[in-house]
């Protein structure tokens, strides 16, 4: 019988992804995205996320540390940058 991590580790080496990981890619790939939009400027976006900000959902935060917190963290931030958009699908997230 496979524990859990020689699960993944052959899911993994098969080409299987978990459900989560998709999610979490999917927040990642949005985030991408919207940094495109917004700011245009690759050097520009990755100051964005490593700088502290104020804005909710951060509260002082930068974007980085709150995405490390996990799917719900991924998902806030996501959030955040597709209403800054105008993209009216956030409810989906």
């Amino acid at each position: 019988m496979l524990d859990n991590a020689e699960l993944a580790s052959a899911r993994a080496r098969n080409g299987i992804v978990s459900a989560a990981t998709v999610v979490r890619a999917s927040y990642i790939l949005g985030i991408f995205g919207d940094l495109e939009i917004l700011l245009q400027d690759a050097e520009i976006a990755d100051g964005w996320v490593k700088r502290p900000n104020r804005a909710s959902p951060f509260g002082g935060r930068s974007a980085l540390d709150v995405m490390l917190d996990g799917e719900d963290g991924l998902c806030a931030v996501r959030r955040y940058l597709a209403a800054q958009t105008g993209d009216d699908r956030t409810t989906s997230f």
